[in-house]
């Protein structure tokens, strides 16, 4: 017998406007975030507590620009598996240049996100797919990243 799914958390408006908020500046202190939001302090400290209580929120992270690191050409490469799944935990190991990945349902069963030193740099890494046994690998090169706000 299965599990049951886990009901989503309700969330109402000022949840919402929280979250997005957060999405816009995770660093923002809770008296920002009162303001912003015409709240009190203690209620978004509240909120914040429910939130990561109830699993909704899980975490805040920096993003750094792989370019202040050096690797200033990003792409998405999606990987169709052979035979064996890779394992994306020694992928990422092995080849620094994988950011993040994706887990797939469809046609690719992994997309990695990386961030390269150069063009010869995935190349590497491209081939080294392969090489792990991957049966096709597809590498897309990003021209400008997107976020939502």
């Amino acid at each position: 017998m299965s599990a049951l799914p886990v009901p989503a958390a309700r969330l109402d408006e000022l949840d919402v406007a929280l979250l997005r908020a957060l999405r816009a500046d995770g660093r923002a202190p809770a008296g920002m975030l009162a303001e912003r939001l015409c709240v009190t302090e203690a209620a978004v400290n509240a909120r914040l507590r429910r939130l990561a209580a109830d699993g909704v929120l899980t975490g805040v992270r920096a993003e750094v620009d792989p370019s202040a690191l050096g690797r200033p050409l990003l792409a998405v490469v999606r990987v169709r598996y052979g035979p064996n799944p890779l394992d994306f935990t020694r992928l990422a190991e092995h080849f620094p240049a994988v950011q993040s990945g994706l887990a797939l349902a469809g046609e690719a069963d992994l997309e990695l996100h990386l961030a390269c030193v150069d063009r010869w740099e995935l190349r590497a890494v491209v081939h080294g797919l392969r090489q792990a046994g991957a049966a096709h690998v597809h590498a897309e090169l990003v021209l400008r990243r997107l976020t939502a706000h």
